[in-house]
């Protein structure tokens, strides 16, 4: 009798992906090596050094809460902050992790709705959807033009298409502009269009959300991520604090002096050359016109709430595609409720889409790599322009992914022809999105990156100022030198006072010095190794760039995605203990926590910290504008006396330049430094006078009234003005040519708290 021989099966290699296992780590040998004995130790010292910092950031933030730049209710929204979280969490303790995380979602979006329905933005609120799904769906047709099939449901390919599309929407508003034709009647009308031709997308867009929230439903309370339902809860919270200031109009001084301005100066004419910051952000700025020519600033604002969510969202996908659900989920929640973040998206700056934008092209970039589809690398070569199109900063998170790309190419075995496809194809995406304005900014003032003083000696005969455009530039940071350096990542959590004005310590949250341990997935070998390598080397190269350009808080945020991944990444990987794992989980739920009740200092503006009188519809516009911007009440008794023609000379007031009715002129202007140059003392009015300007307007408070101006000095007050307006900060006069009018036919008003010069 035969014996068959049994046949031996070898089980299949499996690579090891974010998908499969929590935990990238070998199972410990029976004898441990010095390299398991390593492996067994480092999860230890992780868990340690976690422990260690959020001590140590709970006591910054708790001597940061007594100590707020202006006195107002911080520490009764940090007791609702730790209240709120403790809440949930006991909640999903007690009650089924499915029903109370519907439950709880259920009561924020019932909030939510009723602050935009109170708060009269509706219309507001759906202008900003229908821009939103208008960008999904023709980014979504450029991604299938460029060769990807997959279906927009899910969410990488979401992350993608969506700030693609919002590149798109940027640059159709360049060409209503150059044609003078960025007008609301127009932009309904082109949108109008847009949504007709790709009304089959839109559907499919629409249907997604439904798909969405059933995968959400089955996902809560799931195996994998037991805490999901808790983290989703107090993110939502997050969102219900930030879209009580986007339903509010602007008082923060960036998005009043510079890009809401120019949106509006884009919507009324063309681009062309203006006196601020002109193409600094221009990108964002066009869209921001979009949005304006739509319905008003709130769209705007709301456009930037709608980037910093995307970011979020962002974060998981990628944190998910390179190392584990867990991680992208903790991730974006340390993301979403970092303090300057959660600022950033309630206000018309342009650091939220910059975010996005860089960051989609580090998710295209991955996905590239993953499958080698040559359309995702035409896809990141046009988020890549769209990031440094939206502000320069974005170009120092790009050489490391560049070097990268090249390196991939060079060793891929494709055909030659198709690599050279590739790479043609990424160059020239970058370029469509950067060239315009560089084109434009060289045309209209003969230097490329006008108003940057950049490379200002290659184009000398440009219209740009020669000075450094912030002008308090030195005061930021800690200096360049090598211990430093090494204190840099400490300072910046810390100490993060020094890194910008009215940011408090602790504002950039903890992820910083929590990144370093990504030493640790690193030396732990394999494939996450390699991808954590690639992250530490974009943050090393971003920070290093940045701490010898300008130590700024604002510009660090770009990295902040790639930041929160490596932080988080060691700590919820490496632990094999549940026990360990549990703690370390408890220990990111208390940094979460912290960076929530430190939100309120960022807005010290007003004392209740968050307007929910106004989003709740108890407040007025008006009422609300008096009291949270100093410069409101002079600009509108301004707009009652201006006429047609006539300019305003103001010293320390750009903060109010978006609510002015007509153009108004700084001290540093080129119209007014060529009148300064060709005057005297006696001339200097009427030739003021003769080209336009009526009115000069001071604010006491401003830096700006330190500098030597000869209409600033008492005997031209004297003998060429006439006082019409005086709170005891604000003060505007008449011009007038004549000496024998009268010193003042105003009497003065009473005096206002001053409120702190800030540059946010």
């Amino acid at each position: 009798m035969s014996r068959k021989k049994k046949r031996r099966i070898t089980p299949r290699r499996v690579l090891p992906n974010a998908t499969q296992s929590e935990s990238p780590l070998p199972a410990t040998p029976a004898n441990p090596t010095p390299a398991s004995r390593l492996n067994r130790t480092i999860p230890w010292v992780v868990g340690l050094w976690l422990t260690l910092m959020t001590g140590w950031y709970v006591a910054t933030g708790i001597e940061a809460l007594h100590h707020p730049l202006n006195i107002g209710d911080d520490l009764q929204w940090a007791w609702m902050s730790v209240g709120a979280a403790l809440t949930v969490f006991l909640s999903h303790l007690l009650v089924r992790r499915r029903i109370i995380t519907i439950l709880w979602l259920a009561l924020l979006i019932a909030v939510a709705v009723a602050m935009i329905i109170l708060s009269k933005g509706v219309i507001s609120f759906l202008a900003c959807s229908w821009l939103l799904l208008l960008a999904w769906a023709w980014g979504d047709w450029t991604l299938r033009l460029m060769g990807l099939r997959e279906p927009p449901v899910t969410l990488e390919n979401a992350m993608v298409a969506l700030p693609l599309g919002l590149a798109l929407m940027a640059l159709l508003a360049l060409a209503l502009c150059m044609i003078e034709r960025l007008t609301p009647n127009w932009t309904w009308i082109t949108v109008s269009i847009l949504t007709l031709l790709q009304w089959r997308a839109l559907l499919k867009v629409i249907l997604a959300f439904r798909h969405w929230f059933v995968s959400l439903r089955r996902f809560v309370g799931g195996k994998p991520v037991p805490e999901v339902g808790i983290v989703v809860v107090l993110i939502g919270f997050v969102f219900l604090l930030d879209l009580s200031w986007a339903l509010t109009p602007e008082i923060h001084a960036d998005a009043l002096t510079a890009h809401l301005p120019v949106a509006s100066y884009y919507v009324e004419h063309r681009v062309a050359v203006l006196p601020y910051f002109t193409y600094l952000g221009n990108l964002v700025n066009l869209l921001f016109a979009l949005a304006l020519s739509l319905h008003g600033q709130i769209v705007a604002r709301l456009l930037v709430l709608a980037a910093s969510c995307l970011s979020a969202l962002g974060v998981f996908a990628l944190g998910r595609t390179l190392f584990s659900a867990r991680v992208g989920l903790w991730a974006a929640a340390l993301f979403f409720s970092t303090p300057l973040v959660s600022w950033l998206a309630t206000t018309a700056y342009v650091d939220a889409l910059v975010t996005v934008f860089l960051l989609s092209a580090f998710l295209a970039f991955f996905r590239w790599r993953e499958n080698r589809e040559t359309g995702w690398l035409w896809a990141c070569g046009l988020l890549t322009g769209a990031a440094v199109a939206a502000k320069l900063n974005a170009l120092i998170g790009v050489p490391v992914m560049g070097l990268i790309l090249l390196w991939d190419l060079i060793r891929s075995r494709q055909p030659v022809r198709q690599r050279l496809i590739g790479f043609v194809g990424y160059m020239l995406g970058v370029t469509l999105v950067i060239a315009p304005g560089i084109a434009i900014a060289y045309f209209l003032t003969g230097n490329p990156f006008f108003p940057l003083p950049l490379l200002q000696k290659l184009f000398p005969g440009s219209g740009g100022p020669a000075g450094n455009l912030i002008v308090n530039s030195d005061i930021f940071g800690i200096g360049t030198s090598p211990t430093a350096l090494l204190r840099l990542p400490f300072a910046f959590t810390f100490y993060s006072q020094r890194f910008g004005e009215a940011l408090p310590a602790g504002g950039v949250g903890l992820a910083l010095v929590l990144a370093p341990l990504a030493l640790a997935t690193v030396l732990s070998g394999g494939v996450f190794a390699r991808r954590a390598a690639i992250l530490s080397a974009i943050c090393l190269v971003y920070l290093g760039c940045l701490a010898f350009i300008m130590q700024y808080g604002r510009y660090y945020i770009p990295v902040l995605p790639i930041v929160v991944i490596l932080a988080v990444a060691p700590i919820l990987q490496l632990p094999k203990s549940k026990w360990v794992q549990r703690i370390n989980i408890l220990m990111l739920g208390v940094v979460f926590t912290t960076q929530l009740a430190l939100t309120p200092l960022m807005y010290w503006n007003i004392p209740e910290r968050f307007p929910m009188k106004m989003a709740f519809g108890q407040e007025s516009r008006d009422s609300f504008l008096r009291r949270g911007l100093a410069l409101y009440v002079p600009v509108q008794f301004l707009n009652k006396k201006l006429e047609p023609g006539q300019k305003v000379l103001a010293v320390g007031g750009e903060t109010g330049r978006y609510y002015f009715k007509t153009l108004m002129t700084t001290p540093f202007d080129p119209e007014i430094k060529e009148i300064e140059a060709h005057s005297n003392e006696t001339n200097l009015a009427s030739n003021l006078i003769e080209n336009g300007f009526r009115y000069l307007l001071i604010d006491r408070a401003s830096w700006q009234t330190t500098v030597p101006l000869p209409y600033l000095r008492e005997p031209f007050l004297k003998q060429f003005t006439t006082s019409l307006f005086n709170n005891g900060r604000i003060e505007i006069y008449s011009l007038r040519q004549s000496s024998t009018a009268p010193r003042s036919t105003a009497t003065p008003k009473p005096a206002e708290p001053p409120v702190p010069r800030s540059n946010k």
